[in-house]
């Protein structure tokens, strides 16, 4: 817990830093012209650097026993190094094509398990940073959120499926500039690191789709047809990708589970959130094209309690709630927008400080109590 708590002290740092700096024109392009300016302090603050760097040199030299999912990558990884396993042996394998080409490039050159979390810490930093760069009203809250939401934790344990959503961010993107082949691309590549971003191919209708109550109930609506129609969907499923590919997982009895209060309680208060960011809607002040940022980002968010409801009501929460990972990813945008919209309001000076309050609770649920991914103790490599 502690490693999480400072590097989120090194991003409120570096927020007061960068607010004192641009006010005495040392930094920000508005100031390059001035006397007082200075490029090296614009790079390392203004560019959130040290943060970027931080993040990167943490995740690239944790222990391997940092991350439920670790041991089996490096285990794996291992194998192919030693030649135990064949390199680029599609096929055979229970991992996606892309994961395994980059597992195999690395090891052909016969470089340490380190070089792939390094691998892996570069993707999802410079994937996220261009994602926050250029979405975010509020940078310096972006890269808070990423941290202490628990998404900055995924690439510690969950290395498949963070590039696919890192992946998936750049793809976003993609949609707000109108790059649709770019974006199908994007997407593409994420499946081949983590087949359930296939789910993520529907977030280029959602640019199209009016948010209003008629789209809730409209989703809601599917969620129920979902469950009622779950074999038929995996059935599909599987004659797309492969015989029992996804059936296998939900013949598993490790991941039925019943449903807990938590898991209800914590359901409850997602929808509660939406239901203030939508309510909140009309009444922010976000120019046109901010308003159908927020709407998509909005319409993404929904979809994170309803995953998680069809889950429940599969008794598959553990296994179903890990689609929701990347519509989850909208909040980092979502929340600094929703701050941006208040300003001149008077819920401006509440709204700020509620949202470090609320998310700085929920890391510490997420690391020190639920014991999120299993990257709490966070060790070096060479310890």
């Amino acid at each position: 817990m502690l490693i999480y708590f400072l590097l989120v002290l090194l991003v409120i740092a570096n927020i007061i830093a960068e607010k004192m700096l641009t006010k005495y024109a040392i930094i920000g392009s508005e100031n390059r012209n001035g006397k007082r300016y200075s490029l090296f302090l614009d790079f390392l603050v203004g560019s959130k650097f040290l943060i970027v760097f931080a993040m990167i040199f943490l995740a690239t030299f944790k222990a391997v026993g940092v991350g439920l999912d670790t041991v089996n990558y490096y285990n794996y990884y291992e194998e192919l190094r030693t030649g135990q396993v064949v390199l680029f042996e599609f096929t055979s394998s229970s991992f996606e094509i892309g994961y395994v080409f980059l597992n195999s490039i690395l090891a052909m050159l016969n470089l340490g398990f380190v070089f792939l979390q390094l691998a892996i810490a570069l993707i999802t930093a410079i994937c996220f940073s261009f994602f926050i760069r250029n979405l975010s009203q509020d940078k310096g809250m972006s890269y808070f959120l990423f941290i202490a939401l628990g998404t900055y934790a995924q690439s510690f344990s969950a290395y498949r499926q963070i590039v696919a959503m890192s992946l998936v961010a750049v793809a976003i993107v993609m949609i707000f500039k109108n790059k649709y082949l770019w974006f199908t691309l994007l997407t593409l590549l994420a499946f081949t690191f983590h087949s359930s971003a296939i789910l993520c191919f529907s977030l280029i209708f959602f640019k199209f789709i009016k948010l209003n109550w008629k789209t809730i109930l409209f989703f809601t609506a599917l969620t129920v047809i979902c469950f009622f129609g779950f074999k038929q969907i995996m059935y599909v499923l599987d004659m797309l990708f492969g015989v029992d590919y996804y059936q296998k997982y939900f013949a598993n009895q490790t991941f039925l589970m019943q449903t807990s209060l938590l898991d209800i309680l914590y359901t409850v208060s997602l929808c509660l959130i939406f239901g203030v960011l939508y309510i909140f809607r009309n009444r922010l002040k976000l120019d046109k094209s901010q308003t159908k940022q927020y709407d998509f980002l909005l319409l993404m968010f929904l979809m994170v309690p309803l995953i998680r409801i069809f889950g429940m009501a599969l008794s598959y929460q553990t296994l179903v709630n890990r689609f929701t990972l990347y519509f989850f990813i909208s909040l980092i945008i979502l929340i600094p927008l929703f701050a941006q919209g208040t300003k001149g309001t008077k819920y401006y000076k509440f709204v700020v400080p509620a949202v470090y309050v609320i998310a700085s609770g929920y890391m510490y649920y997420l690391y020190a109590v639920k014991l999120s991914c299993g990257v709490a103790s966070y060790e070096f490599i060479w310890k």
